[in-house]
């Protein structure tokens, strides 16, 4: 069972709250949510389950996986269907979407239906972001959504007696596994790309090599026209098949360590306090973030321990996360390594964070994070 799948199962429920004709039911694999799993989300609310014996599917990829519950939710009928999401898990969201002929809405933490259509509400890189799609649709509940109700024993007993249905991959007309995701397979991890190293140039230079990465990662919101201003000059992809409805920028007080979509984290080697309110939270404010910090920076009393990134302190996982002047014990990258994009600045080439970072700039600090953050500035038309 996905850690998560009560939040998803949460915002069906209160969809069903409003309108009480909703049926909220639970679809799930065997190999990913067993017969007590399931009948705890009975417990909490759902109608009625429907379970898939996937026999070997559980080394399937996305793509493959969405095949299969696609053609289950064929059979069973849908509106809107609800998929617990973090940072990793999107693609499977998109890919569900693609395979029903559907729109999808990703990293949502509320929804409401208006009339035949779903408005969703999400944080996205400093702004609040209300999004508007036809139903049917596939949403991904996001870290932001409200925690899951709690399965009274009413709840429990009615369990026992409501609906679980049961699939067969063949019933479904998926008789076997693509040849790439056969369960006869052995399991390996995908390589990570190795990472890019940037060093010998001047802060300028670097911090332009930073931001062209950013736009390959499309990262990097979008260079703002004359006519615009200064509250509108962020743009902020919104997703084939959907419409923009509102966006305002959210105030940085609101923005917790752990439900941030950019996080600029410093180290011991900024050597004490100014940086993090000085540089980083520059940064960290252009880039729409908040500022994190390594262990050995709140051991030394230079930042609040709610900073703290890492195995003693929060696990995160922003789309990107720059790590300035942080080596990388693996006490804290057991904190961030699941990031989308990691961007590590430092002047030695060979820290250990280089073994999971996108991209290593070697250089000093103090110069180049300021420059960075000047070049942010200059294409937000802010300077």
């Amino acid at each position: 069972m996905h850690p998560r799948d009560d939040v998803a199962l949460e915002a069906a429920l209160r969809l069903r709250d409003v309108d009480p004709t909703h049926v909220v039911t639970v679809l799930t694999l065997d190999s990913v949510c067993k017969d007590d799993a399931v009948r705890k989300l009975l417990a909490q609310g759902a109608d009625e389950a429907c379970v898939i014996a996937d026999a070997g599917w559980e080394q399937a990829d996305h793509a493959s996986r969405a095949e299969l519950l696609a053609a289950a939710l064929r059979v069973i009928g849908f509106d809107v269907v609800c998929c617990a999401t973090l940072s990793a898990d999107e693609g499977l969201v998109n890919a569900l979407a693609g395979q029903l002929g559907v729109p999808s809405m990703t990293q949502l933490r509320g929804f409401e239906q208006v009339g035949e259509r779903l408005q969703g509400e999400r944080v996205l890189k400093g702004f609040v972001q209300r999004l508007s799609g036809p139903i049917p649709i596939v949403v991904g509940i996001g870290k932001s959504a409200p925690p899951a109700r709690y399965a009274a024993l009413k709840g429990i007993m009615a369990a026992k007696k409501k609906p679980l249905r049961r699939f067969t991959v063949a019933e479904l007309g998926c008789s076997a596994l693509p040849a790439t995701s056969a369960a006869s397979a052995p399991v390996t991890s995908v390589p990570k790309a190795p990472v890019r190293i940037v060093q010998g140039l001047e802060p300028a230079q670097a911090a332009q090599a930073i931001l062209a990465f950013l736009q390959e990662r499309g990262l990097l919101f979008a260079q703002s026209t004359p006519e615009s201003d200064g509250e509108s000059s962020v743009a902020l992809l919104v997703p084939v098949g959907l419409e923009l409805v509102a966006q305002e920028p959210l105030p940085q007080t609101q923005v917790a360590l752990e439900d941030a979509d950019t996080i600029v984290s410093g180290g011991r080697g900024l050597g004490g306090p100014a940086p993090f309110n000085g540089m980083l939270a520059d940064l960290a404010e252009v880039l729409g973030g908040v500022v994190g910090a390594s262990r050995a920076a709140v051991d030394a009393s230079w930042v609040p321990h709610a900073q703290q990134v890492g195995q003693t302190g929060k696990t995160v996982q922003p789309r990107l996360y720059l790590a300035i002047a942080i080596s990388g014990a693996i006490q804290h990258r057991v904190g961030m390594q699941t990031a989308g994009t990691i961007i590590a600045i430092n002047k030695d080439a060979h820290i250990p964070l280089a073994e999971i970072a996108d991209l290593l700039v070697v250089g000093d600090a103090f110069t180049l994070v300021p420059e960075l953050t000047r070049q942010l500035c200059q294409l937000k038309g802010i300077l």
